[in-house]
């Protein structure tokens, strides 16, 4: 019982201390939010010593043979920044000051590849990473039109659980949560509502998945974008979005990406998996500072049983 009361009292003032850190934000202008947001990037990258030295390592893993060591403290500080930049965004969002789409830039030839995918009448899967500010990027693509359903995993707290779907729900983002015993039948009616899936398949999770190269390393990599594709006939397509130099939010969409011819269907799985690994590294080599390097990607080894596989 004290245990339970101790835990509630931490979660208490973890959401307070949440709560309270987001009030500044609110009259900002989205310029004022981002750089505020910039800033404490910057300082939690002097304090969060720990973070900082698990981004530098993974970042030493993937691409210390292309850059000097100079060079990588400077990318993981930025890192720190464009995460703060981010939820500096996200916040001027929410207090209404700006618009999703009117952050995000959608080029006519990718809308072009959404229309003609969705235009197949079997709703898509669009599978991404968590580099750029994903989050802005889901926002703007629902706002134009798209209906955006995405796969989240639940937090320990449901407040902010409550918190982070409503706002989500807002601007036109609806979420499904991992391990919910009606997922499987809420994507199958989503698709077949010809809405769009967004997964993001970058992070090392307890869910079934296979390794797949990454960085030149095996990573655990979920397999649900590929088994649904091919178990609702729907095609995937990637998505990714980076930061302009003006602070507009580019999104990139692929044409659908043609499944593993292979016969066996583990096989398959994993040689589609492995193709969507490789489209999300070169889009994180061309923007290395905007990806989430404090995660650790290689955390499950091939020799060990990853806790999700099936």
């Amino acid at each position: 019982m004290a245990r339970r009361t101790l835990q509630r009292l931490k979660n208490d003032l973890i959401y307070a201390g949440a709560r309270l850190l987001m009030a500044p934000f609110a009259p900002l202008s989205l310029d004022g939010a981002s750089d505020l947001g910039a800033a404490l990037g910057r300082l939690a990258f002097l304090v969060a010593t720990g973070e900082r030295r698990r981004a530098l390592r993974h970042m030493r893993i993937a691409l210390g043979a292309e850059y000097r060591e100079e060079q990588l403290h400077a990318l993981v500080r930025g890192c720190f920044e464009h995460l703060g930049r981010s939820a500096g965004e996200l916040l001027a969002i929410r207090s209404g000051r700006v618009r999703p789409e009117e952050l995000v830039v959608l080029d006519d030839a990718d809308r072009e590849r959404v229309d003609r995918a969705r235009a197949l009448g079997r709703g898509l899967i669009g599978v991404t990473g968590h580099l750029g500010n994903w989050e802005v990027m889901a926002m703007g693509v629902a706002a134009l039109g798209f209906p955006v359903n995405t796969v989240a995993r639940r937090s320990y707290d449901p407040r902010f659980d409550r918190m982070i779907e409503s706002f989500r729900k807002e601007h036109g983002v609806h979420c499904l949560y991992r391990r919910d015993p009606d997922l499987g039948q809420r994507a199958a009616d989503l698709l077949a509502r010809n809405e769009m899936l967004g997964l993001l398949i970058d992070q090392d999770t307890r869910v079934p998945s296979v390794f797949a190269d990454f960085f030149g390393r095996p990573a655990a990599t979920p397999l649900g974008a590929s088994w649904l594709a091919r178990r609702h006939d729907c095609p995937l397509l990637t998505f990714f979005t980076f930061r302009r130099d003006d602070g507009r939010h580019q999104v990139v969409v692929s044409d659908p990406i043609p499944p593993s011819h292979a016969t066996d269907l583990q096989q398959a799985l994993a040689e589609d998996t492995a193709e969507y690994n490789r489209r999300i590294e070169a889009q994180i080599r061309e923007h290395p500072e905007q990806w989430v390097w404090m995660h650790q990607r290689w955390k499950t080894r091939p020799a060990e049983p990853h806790p999700g596989r099936p």
